[in-house]
């Protein structure tokens, strides 16, 4: 009994050791699992989080910029019709043949619109099928052909959309003091949308205008002289038998004809619909010393608006045709065909919130040509509802009396009746199921631009809203402008990668855990089975082994503590976070084999760690793809810029043109930038040659948009001048000229009078060169020219001390005229203050016109070649490694006699 009491008392002692070991090492092991998961799901989570909301919120700024930039294009676009309206008034104060004059002007004032392709409809795919297939495109390089470029090289092909040429105004007509049409030029009645016939009315009967719904005549007797009248957009709505694709099945479902042509065009959805004809009418008093004796009208084609968004896709794929099957690849901002069929579109609202421009052209709002009214916007059930409740009889009348913009919630339900009835125009005040028209509302009320994220038809999706910063008539007493331009884009399009991304590491985690999970669970089991199964053996071998149990039970229970020690030992440090700490025990015995079950364990834990960070390796590289992607469309930013270059430098004069003018010369342009401010332009005239050189405010982008307003100025001035040829016997002074030239800047930019957002302006020199070889002509406003006579004699002639353009008081310039002597040899040097005004690297001063005679008289001869070479090479030397301040153009020539004594052809 002495012995086997010690012998049962050991057992009952290491049998509860055991139970503690198998708890402690199923603990541990649950809190390990628990600990690994949670941290890994948390970083895996915070990642891919992290790098969606920087691709959100990069899409989100971009989308915004596009929508600023379109609506800024459109108010440019309607400034121009103040201008066209005042010119064209004023042509009209001094000329006998206005039908004439008119019609040259409708005829000469047109811009591109996209020619839509054509589509049958495929009845087997029931699909919309281009007839033509688009001509072969050189596809774009894939990879750089020079290594050195390769790092994120990229390379896209242009948008190609087949366009042509299209009036802007579709009417323009003379009314006297009685609205009667006195002189008209117009197209309207000869198509079949418009109501307005070809004779001759009066515009105080609603019923012969546009649509039977003009009634702006008692407005216009409101104007004083010079001031103008814009009117809303005008057509006829256009109603649609179907929402979205129209289809035979959708057709035969709803137990219809099959006739795509009734209803609205819609692009893609519908290319044989009929197409919604709108006009913005413009308006502005003829006056004759100063007394009003009729009013000047002008009718802009709503198409040329709608150009400006129909074929905007705010995505990343655009589509190509391959035989009769369309793709989408990513390739474009810009569409060949208008397609709302992905929710991924531009669209316009007007001042008041009614649509007017949109790829499905029934939502357009538009008024009813048989009876001249609006037809009224499309509302939820609810207000349908309430209106037959309400008792009144006609529906658009009830309609101008609710509250707008309020209690819009995407939970309200479509009006069915408006459905079936074909008649679904967008109003964006009573629109009450569409809660975003209270967010563009909102950002439009301060004439402002932005954007946000709203969850609709089962995505969340970016719509931006941006103001058409375009104030005159009606639209000057509000900041709202002419309306608003909106985008509206499937944010999953811009996060897709990231979200792919997260899927992929989310299901690699749940493997990963899986397998740990499973590890650590047979390893408690293991754990709790073998100390189970060594209780039991102790027990047996105990009964077995009376004699000598005492001595075997203290050694066995020295030698199992020290083992045990050993493994919570390394349990509990495993369990801090030291994955490195193993048994390595390798014998054969119960306590061995749990030893090596832990180091198992131990050993397939490191490796998912190993694994994971393979993963976080990877998702990193898929992140750092998709920025290169994102980096990739500023690109294409960049690349329009160089676009603009060319288009800039194909708009300076023809060198064949200059030489006959000029006769020897030597001219260098060099922009700052990719594209500058300065510029120059030539124009034969009648018996003269003019040439004028500008220096515009800035450089770059600001700088070429000023260059390109001076030039059309100065071409409207031409083509008035050439108009009056044989009419007028008096050849304009050029004084006169530089003076309509500043006119007529100050008007494009709004710079008259007080409370201009603007003030900019340019340097100019105007020269005339007769053809009959008398004295050449120089005018100048901040800039001079040179003469350099065969003995190197330099003369410098300076022009007025007044730039032109910045903010018009009124006050006449009277630039002074020259009368240059046309001497045999004689050379002219003219340069723009990009020479003048550079800081040298040394002396830290400006090169200057001292400095720049010197050079002149300097030169091997006064050819206009060694004269220009001789500048420039001083110049460089000059400049050093000082940083250009500024654009540089610089023109030489040396006329001859034969050349200016010339006959015209």
């Amino acid at each position: 009994m002495a012995i086997f009491l010690p012998l049962v008392a050991a057992i009952s002692l290491i049998s509860a050791d055991s139970k503690i070991i198998s708890s402690d090492v199923t603990t541990a092991i649950q809190d390990l699992e628990t600990q690994f998961t949670e941290n890994i799901a948390m970083a895996a989570e915070n990642l891919v989080g992290t790098s969606s909301e920087e691709m959100d919120k990069l899409a989100q700024y971009n989308w915004e910029r596009l929508s600023f930039h379109l609506a800024g294009q459109v108010a440019d676009f309607l400034y121009d019709r103040d201008n066209d309206l005042r010119f064209l008034a004023g042509a009209l104060t001094a000329q006998d043949d206005p039908k004439t004059l008119i019609d040259i002007f409708r005829q000469s004032k047109t811009r591109p619109l996209t020619i839509a392709p054509q589509y049958r409809f495929d009845h087997d795919s029931q699909q919309w099928v281009a007839l033509a297939r688009p001509a072969a495109i050189t596809p774009a390089a894939r990879a750089a052909q020079n290594r050195e470029n390769s790092n994120n090289f990229s390379s896209s092909i242009p948008p190609f959309r087949p366009r042509d040429m299209a009036p802007i105004y579709r009417e323009i007509t003379i009314l006297d003091l009685e609205g009667n049409e006195i002189v008209t030029s117009s197209d309207l009645g000869a198509t079949g949308g418009s109501t307005k016939g070809p004779t001759k009315g009066n515009v105080t009967n609603r019923l012969d205008t546009f649509a039977k719904a003009e009634v702006y005549f008692d407005q216009l007797t409101n104007l004083k002289p010079g001031e103008i009248y814009v009117s809303d957009v005008i057509g006829a709505y256009q109603p649609t038998h179907m929402i979205g694709t129209y289809t035979a099945d959708r057709a035969a479902k709803a137990e219809m004809e099959f006739a795509p042509g009734e209803s609205a065009d819609a692009g893609l959805e519908n290319p044989q619909g009929r197409r919604f004809e709108g006009i913005i009418r413009y308006a502005t008093p003829l006056t004759r010393n100063g007394r009003i004796t009729g009013y000047l009208t002008m009718a802009v084609d709503h198409r040329h608006i709608m150009e400006f968004t129909d074929y905007i896709v705010p995505e990343n794929t655009a589509q190509t045709g391959t035989d009769d099957n369309t793709v989408m690849q990513r390739q474009s901002l810009l569409a060949p065909i208008k397609d709302a069929s992905h929710g991924n579109y531009a669209f316009m609202w007007d001042h008041e919130g009614r649509n007017i421009a949109h790829p499905r052209e029934y939502f357009i709002s538009g008024f009813d040509p048989a009876t001249g009214e609006r037809v009224p916007g499309w509302v939820s059930a609810d207000q349908a509802a309430a209106f037959r409740l309400s008792g009144e009889d006609d529906f658009s009348t009830w309609l101008a009396a609710q509250p707008p913009f309020t209690g819009q919630t995407r939970t309200k339900t479509p009006n069915p009746a408006q459905i079936k009835s074909g008649r679904i125009p967008l109003d964006c005040r009573y629109l009450d199921f569409a809660p975003q028209c209270a967010g563009w509302h909102q950002i439009n009320s301060n004439g402002g631009y932005g954007s946000f994220l709203i969850y609709w038809s089962g995505i969340w999706k970016l719509t931006t809203a941006a103001t058409i910063p375009y104030y005159t008539g009606q639209y000057a007493d509000s900041r709202r402008g002419f309306g608003v331009v909106t985008i509206g884009a499937n944010i999953g399009e811009f996060t897709r990668a990231g979200m792919a991304a997260r899927d992929t590491l989310n299901t690699s985690l749940g493997q990963v855990n899986a397998s740990i999970s499973a590890s650590l669970r047979k390893v408690a089991t293991d754990t709790s089975t073998v100390l189970m199964k060594f209780q039991n053996q102790l027990i047996i071998v105990g009964a077995l082994m009376l004699i000598g149990v005492v001595a075997i039970t203290a050694f066995a229970s020295v030698n199992i503590s020290r083992r045990v020690n050993a493994l919570l030992t390394k349990a509990a440090e495993f369990s801090a976070g030291d994955l490195t700490a193993r048994v390595n025990d390798r014998r054969k015995d119960e306590l061995g084999r749990i030893g090596q079950s832990f180091d198992v364990m131990a050993d397939t834990i490191a490796s998912s760690q190993d694994e994971l960070a393979d993963i976080n390796t990877n998702l990193e590289k898929m992140v750092a793809q998709r920025t290169e992607e994102l980096r990739e469309s500023n690109q294409q930013i960049s690349d329009s810029i160089d676009y603009a270059s060319r288009i800039q430098r194909s708009l300076l004069p023809d060198a064949t043109a200059l030489k006959a003018s000029l006769g020897e010369s030597a001219i260098i342009w060099q922009p700052k930038d990719v594209v500058g401010g300065d510029f120059y332009w030539h124009k034969t005239i009648g018996d003269r040659d003019y040439l004028v050189v500008m220096d515009c405010t800035g450089h770059g982008v600001p700088g070429a948009f000023m260059t390109l307003i001076a030039t059309s100025t100065l071409e409207q001035i031409s083509a008035a001048v050439m108009a009056s040829l044989g009419r007028w016997v008096i050849t304009p002074d050029l004084s006169d000229l530089m003076q309509q030239l500043h006119d007529g800047i100050c008007a494009q930019l709004h710079q008259v009078g007080g409370g201009s957002e603007s003030n900019d302006g340019l340097d100019a020199t105007m020269i005339a060169i007769p053809h009959d070889g008398s004295p050449i002509e120089y005018c100048g406003a901040q800039m001079d020219i040179f003469t350099v006579t065969t003995d190197q004699t330099v003369t410098r002639y300076r022009g007025g001390k007044t730039s032109l353009g910045y903010l018009n008081d009124g006050v006449p310039l009277n630039l002074p005229v020259h009368q240059l002597p046309l001497e045999d040899g004689l050379s002219f040097v003219i340069t723009t203050d990009g020479i003048t005004t550079q800081i040298g690297e040394d002396k830290r001063v400006s090169y200057g016109y001292k400095r720049l005679a010197t050079c002149i008289e300097d030169a091997e001869d006064n050819s206009p070649k060694m004269i220009n070479r001789a500048i420039m090479r001083n110049f460089r030397n000059w400049q050093g490694s000082e940083e250009r301040r500024d654009d540089v153009t610089l023109i030489s020539f040396r006329p001859q006699r034969q050349f200016s004594g010339r006959s015209p052809e």
